[in-house]
C-alpha cells in the first residue's frame, strides 16, 4: 500500500506540472488583462545586395549614415527603384526626411534619375514600351518636370507624331492593315492621346470602306467605258476616213488617254525586268513620272511610284538591322528623285538612325576613342588601403549625348573587398566628362569601359 501512495502521488505531481505549463503557454499568447490576441508583426528581413537588412517598424527611420551607405550598395548592386524596402530610392528618401538638404542624398537621387532616363531611352529603341511607361511612373515620382523628363516626353512625343506620319502614308497607300497596326503600336506609348488614336480607328475604318465602295464605282465605270468603247469602233467603221480623220485631229483627250496608257504600260513591264531606276531614261521611275507630267492627280502612277518607294525603303532597313549601314544609306539614294517619297524617305532615315543609336549603345567602344575632358580619380578605400590590399574594377558605361556617364556596370572586380572597390571606382567614373561619339555630325551616347586599378603606393 505505500508503494501506491508513492505512485499516486507521483503522478499528482507530474499532471500538476504539466498543467502549470499548459497554463505559462496560454499567457504567453494572450493578454492576460484584456483577453484579446496579442498582436504579432512578421517583418520579412529586405536584402541589400548581398547583404540583409534588420527590419523596419513603421515610422522608423534608419541612421543617416546608415541609409547613406545602403543606399550606395542598393545603387551599385542595380537596385534602384526596387525591391520596395530595399531599394537605393528608399533608402536616400529616408535620408531625406531627416535631412531635406543632404547632399549625397540628392546625389544619388540624380543618379537614379539619369540610370532610369538611360534605361528608358534604350527600351524605347527596343520598342518596350511597357517598360518605358512603368520607368516613367518612377521618373515622375522622383523629378517630374526635371530636364531629363521633359527631354524623354519630348522623344515620345516625337515618336508618336512620326508614327502617325507613316499610318497617313499607310491609309494614302490604301495598306490598311498597316495602318491599324501602327495605330496599336501608338496606343501602346506612354502619353499618347487614346482619344486621337480612337478617332484615328474611326477614319481607317471609313477609308476602308470608301475604297471598297471607290473599287465598286471603278469597277462600273470601267464596264460602262468598255461598251461605249465599242459601240464607238461599230461606229467608226461605218463612217468614211475623210471624217475619221478629222475626229481624231479633234479628240486631243484620246490621244492624252493613250499616251498615259502606253507609259504606265511601259512601266509596268520595266517593274517585271528590274529596271526600276536605270537607265534614267527607260525605267520604270521615269515613266511614272512621266504619266505624272501629263496627269499629275494619275492614281496609278502615284501607287506605283509609292510601291517602289516602300519596297526600298523595307531593303534599306532590312539591310540596317544586318549592320549593313553603308547599303542601307546606298539604297535609300535613288528615293530622292521620287517627289512624292520625300515623306517616306525621311521616316525611314530616321529609323535606320534610331537603329544605329541602338546598336552604338549595345556595343562597347575602346575609352581610347574619346577624348577625357573631366577625370576625377577614384579615392582608395580606407580599410583596404590600411592593410595593403590592391585590387582593380572594370566598368562598362555610357557615354551621353552630352559627354556625361550614365548605365555604370559593374563588369569585373577582384575577389577581395569587391563592393568597396567597385564602390569607389563608380563614384569616380559617375563625374567623368568626355566628349560626345558623334553620328553624321551629331552626338549620340555609345557605351565603352575602362578598367580602374587600386595599387598601394610603395
Amino acid at each position: 500500500m505505500p508503494q501506491t501512495k508513492d505512485s499516486s502521488s507521483q503522478l499528482v505531481i507530474i499532471a500538476t506540472i504539466l498543467l502549470v505549463t499548459m497554463l505559462l503557454g496560454w499567457f504567453a499568447l494572450n493578454k492576460w488583462n484584456t483577453g484579446d490576441p496579442v498582436q504579432q508583426e512578421i517583418v520579412a528581413s529586405p536584402t541589400v545586395g548581398n547583404q540583409t537588412v534588420a527590419a523596419q517598424t513603421d515610422g522608423e527611420l534608419l541612421q543617416v549614415n546608415t541609409a547613406l551607405q545602403l543606399g550606395q550598395i542598393a545603387y551599385d548592386s542595380g537596385q534602384l527603384v526596387e525591391p520596395t524596402g530595399a531599394s537605393a530610392l528608399y533608402f536616400y528618401e529616408q535620408v531625406l526626411q531627416q535631412e531635406p538638404d543632404n547632399a549625397p542624398a540628392l546625389e544619388g537621387l540624380s543618379n537614379i534619375t539619369q540610370q532610369l532616363v538611360a534605361q528608358a531611352n534604350t527600351v524605347i529603341t527596343d520598342r518596350n514600351y511597357a517598360r518605358t511607361g512603368e520607368l516613367l511612373v518612377w521618373l515622375n515620382t522622383i523629378s517630374a518636370g526635371s530636364e531629363e523628363v521633359l527631354a524623354l516626353e519630348d522623344r515620345l512625343n516625337q515618336l508618336i507624331e512620326a508614327l502617325y506620319e507613316v499610318q497617313k502614308q499607310a491609309v494614302q497607300q490604301r495598306n490598311f492593315d498597316r495602318a491599324i497596326q501602327v495605330t496599336g503600336t501608338i496606343e501602346a506609348i506612354p502619353g499618347a492621346d487614346l482619344e486621337r488614336a480612337s478617332n484615328t480607328r474611326i477614319q481607317i475604318a471609313q477609308s476602308r470602306a470608301d475604297n471598297e465602295a471607290a473599287v465598286q464605282v471603278l469597277r462600273e465605270q470601267r464596264l460602262a467605258e468598255q461598251l461605249i468603247s465599242d459601240e464607238q469602233a461599230t461606229l467608226a467603221a461605218e463612217e468614211s476616213e475623210p471624217a475619221s480623220e478629222a475626229n481624231s485631229e479633234g479628240d486631243t483627250g484620246s490621244d492624252d488617254a493613250d499616251s498615259i496608257a502606253e507609259l504606265l504600260n511601259s512601266a509596268g513591264t520595266r517593274v517585271q525586268t528590274n529596271q526600276i531606276f536605270t537607265p534614267a531614261n527607260d525605267s520604270a521611275v521615269h515613266f511614272f513620272n512621266e504619266v505624272l507630267a501629263v496627269d499629275s492627280a494619275n492614281s496609278d502612277a502615284s501607287r506605283g511610284l509609292q510601291q517602289i518607294a516602300q519596297a526600298v525603303i523595307d531593303d534599306a532597313l532590312d539591310s540596317a538591322e544586318s549592320g549593313d549601314w553603308g547599303d542601307a544609306k546606298n539604297a535609300l539614294a535613288p528615293l530622292e528623285n521620287i517627289d512624292s517619297a520625300e515623306d517616306l524617305l525621311a521616316t525611314a532615315r530616321s529609323q535606320i538612325r534610331e537603329l544605329r543609336i541602338s546598336e552604338a549603345r549595345q556595343n562597347i567602344v575602346s575609352i581610347n576613342e574619346f577624348e577625357h575632358e573631366r577625370t576625377v580619380t577614384p579615392k582608395y578605400p580606407e580599410r583596404a588601403q590600411s592593410r595593403g590590399i590592391e585590387g582593380e574594377v572594370v566598368l562598362s558605361f555610357v557615354v551621353t549625348a552630352t559627354g556625361a556617364t550614365t548605365d555604370i556596370k559593374v563588369e569585373q572586380a577582384s575577389r577581395r573587398m569587391a563592393k568597396s572597390f567597385s564602390g569607389s571606382a563608380i563614384a569616380a567614373v559617375s563625374q567623368w566628362q568626355f566628349k560626345p561619339m558623334m553620328l553624321d555630325g551629331d552626338p549620340i551616347a555609345q557605351r565603352t569601359q575602362t578598367t580602374v586599378r587600386f595599387k598601394v603606393e610603395e
